[in-house]
């Protein structure tokens, strides 16, 4: 709502202010241990409940993306586009951080977000406001209308403005069944980002890995995703929108990558020698075109309007998600580990669970969608999947 309220961008700047400030915080307590209580380090989440984190950031960045795309069989194509940046990120960021922490320490390494953070408003400021049209249009002439109004009449018509929302927009978004287990795959997938904080432990209990050698499996993992994000995956959605109607090409995408993610992370537990997990990798990265096409199905499923609100939910999904993912990888990989053997790569058997039952859901949708629906239409919730 606050979106389409005061813009796209507005947003987007508070979260990377937010980030900003939460990097401030968190360095001067890191760095000033001796002086400055270290208790005050639980304080730097509200930073980010401020500004929305990452995941709200990513929503609203997807969304400009979905508006300004013109044509539904060029958008899975953008968002694979929007992953490639991330995984040069990813290629990237593992050796450079390993290096600076070896030659610098952790000071400088960890203070280099703080300068980061700020550049971040150089792309913000290129960035398209594509919520310029009718919502913020009739905001500004409802502010122009009411004048100056009194606290506790902003406060009412904000409360209101906010039930209306939920109400006329939020629930029928949930009655769609397909909306629903996409949102599901996005939870899901949460855990799968959420391995990246526990690869190098496990890399070091299962095989003796160091933190330099661990992070060569996260840059080899990013760099065959930049090339199948550049190559591989554009072409193969090209040929299916060839065969399908855009949105059926995409659900096909999605039946067909998901299955490989499952693979990964069963052969990763798996694996009792270094190889094994090369070859897990490299059997994960044949499934990163599940979330593109999962995003561009979602988004043929709603009104133009209610787009910025559908990542969102997406972004609010994610969050959830890595809220917990974290917190169970950890304990169960300390279970595994204390378990010795196979069971080291407990956090993985786990995933691969979750995986298969995202695979058997997915699999659910058997018809295409119908078109996507006009602003006045609400949106199908059939039982039986068939939308």
């Amino acid at each position: 709502m606050l979106a389409d309220r005061i813009g796209r961008k507005s947003v987007v700047g508070m979260t990377v202010f937010a980030a900003f400030c939460c990097y401030v915080w968190s360095f001067c307590v890191l760095y000033f241990y001796k002086t400055l209580p270290f208790a005050l380090i639980y304080v730097y989440p509200l930073f980010l409940w401020f500004g929305g984190g990452g995941y709200v950031a990513g929503s609203i960045i997807t969304a400009i993306a979905a508006e300004v795309v013109p044509s539904e069989d060029s958008r899975t194509r953008a968002f694979f586009l929007l992953g490639v940046i991330s995984m040069l990120v990813a290629v990237a960021a593992p050796p450079v951080g390993a290096r600076i922490m070896h030659y610098h320490g952790p000071y400088v390494a960890y203070g280099l977000n703080i300068p980061l953070s700020v550049c971040a408003v150089i792309p913000l400021v290129l960035l398209p406001e594509t919520a310029k049209g009718k919502s913020l249009q009739e905001n500004t002439e409802d502010d122009g209308m009411i004048g100056t109004p009194n606290k506790a009449s902003t406060l009412r018509t904000g409360w209101k403005e906010l039930k209306s929302h939920v109400v006329n927009d939020f629930f029928p978004l949930l009655k769609s069944i397909p909306i629903v287990i996409g949102l599901l795959s996005m939870v899901i997938g949460s855990f799968a980002v959420a391995v990246g904080e526990i690869i190098i432990q496990y890399m070091k209990a299962r095989f003796g890995w160091s933190y330099e050698k661990s992070t060569n499996v996260i840059a080899f993992s990013a760099a065959m995703r930049v090339l199948l994000l550049c190559t591989v995956l554009p072409f193969a959605h090209k040929q299916l929108t060839k065969r399908y109607e855009t949105r059926k090409a995409d659900l096909v995408l999605c039946k067909l990558s998901l299955p490989f993610e499952c693979i990964c992370f069963l052969v990763f537990g798996l694996s009792a020698t270094p190889a094994g997990a090369w070859v897990a990798v490299a059997i994960g990265n044949f499934g990163l075109g599940f979330g593109g096409a999962m995003r561009s199905y979602m988004t043929a499923l709603v009104p133009e309007h209610d787009i910025a609100l559908l990542y969102t939910l997406i972004g609010t999904a994610g969050a959830i998600g890595n809220l917990f993912a974290s917190a169970v990888l950890q304990l169960t990989l300390a279970v595994g580990i204390r378990a010795g053997g196979m069971l080291v790569g407990l956090p993985f058997f786990l995933i691969a669970s979750l995986y298969g039952i995202n695979v058997l859901l997915v699999w659910c949708l058997r018809s295409p969608p119908p078109k996507a629906m006009v602003d006045d239409e609400p949106i199908p919730s059939q039982g039986d999947i068939r939308i």
